[in-house]
């Protein structure tokens, strides 16, 4: 499965929105035993929207693989992901949610899934 995020409105620079991917780059965390802390894709998408990146160096790979992805939503702009590996099991890198508007903004977009057999 594939997802198309279309996004339709434009929102202003520091106006949250945002599409977050925490565990961009497999930023995953296992306990001792092999099995994923759960709880921390919250606290990494709550930093990830809480992150400006205009703060950052464009260069500074750290604080992207600290944070995941973040996209800030654009009139026209279209991200394509996909939901599974080629073996049919769920990528676990691609773990999204949205973030909270600033008051007086809004924000359109449309998914599409693409199934191929």
């Amino acid at each position: 499965i594939a997802t198309i995020l279309y996004y339709l409105s434009d929102v202003d620079a520091n106006g949250g929105g945002y599409t977050v991917f925490p565990r961009y780059d497999l930023n995953i965390q296992f306990d001792e035993f092999g099995i994923e802390k759960h709880g921390k894709e919250i606290i990494l998408s709550q930093e990830a929207c809480d992150y400006h990146p205009r703060n950052h160096s464009l260069n500074d790979t750290s604080t992207q693989q600290k944070y995941g992805l973040k996209i800030t939503p654009k009139y026209g702009k279209v991200i394509l992901f996909y939901n599974m590996l080629p073996s049919g099991e769920l990528d676990p890198a691609v773990l999204h949610g949205g973030c909270l508007l600033k008051s007086g903004q809004t924000k359109w977009a449309a998914n599409q899934w693409i199934w191929n057999r």
